[in-house]
């Protein structure tokens, strides 16, 4: 099957047969690239995620592909002022990193928006351009639903606080229909617009010994 079948579809076997191909440790450097610093072992499953994750770190990996693939930095505070209102703090914009090519994010958001279109993700559909991802782990623990619009990345997770195992919920149903209801109603005023797409083609090799090394380390 194509890579962009398989992502619509999460087919794990294709994750981690490309991920072999491709080397893990180059599946390790983008996530570090993409600010996911968790330790991760080096095995075949790395491919499944089986490193965990906290749901902002998730979010801030796919915002990078909402970005056009430019460095995000989450935060919490945008300013503080005094009880008299003067202004004691007040976030400054970071500079501009380019940490993924734009042509990988072209690709990437082709098959996201596969995934929400006609894959597992079709829950998550709000009637414009979205890209995103499903996720379900093992005996139904976690379900996740991250997802983007030009304008917007969010991400849903549920689970249980004592970690057992849910009623078959799965990353394509509650946590996408929750993302779809929320997202909907935050465009409501926003004009509809494309995400920069390109469907996925072969790759010339030099370019790949230029993926490899592209900001390898800046994490």
């Amino acid at each position: 099957v194509s890579l962009r079948h398989a992502f619509a579809q999460s087919l794990n076997t294709v994750a981690v047969r490309l991920s072999e191909e491709v080397g893990r440790i180059r599946v390790i450097e983008m996530a570090r690239r993409l600010g996911l610093k968790a330790k991760m072992d080096n095995v075949p499953s790395i491919a499944l995620g089986v490193t965990e994750s906290t749901l902002l770190a998730m979010t801030t990996a796919y915002s990078h592909l909402a970005s056009g693939g430019q460095l995000v930095m989450p935060y919490g505070i945008v300013a503080i002022h005094d009880a008299y209102g003067n202004e004691l703090y007040r976030r400054q914009q970071s500079g501009q990193l380019q940490v993924i090519q734009p042509n990988t994010v072209r690709q990437m958001n082709d098959m996201l928006l596969a995934v929400v279109e006609e894959g597992t993700g079709r829950g998550a559909a709000i009637g414009r351009p979205a890209a995103g991802k499903t996720g379900t782990s093992q005996d139904f623990r976690d379900a996740w639903f991250i997802g983007f619009t030009p304008q917007l990345t969010t991400g849903v997770w549920v689970g249980n606080d004592n970690n057992a195992p849910m009623q078959r919920v799965t990353g394509g149903n509650l946590p996408a229909q929750i993302w779809r209801e929320t997202t909907a109603r935050l465009h409501e005023d926003i004009a509809a617009s494309p995400l920069p797409m390109t469907a996925p083609g072969p790759m010339p090799f030099s370019q790949l010994e230029q993926d490899r090394f592209f900001w390898n380390g800046i994490y």
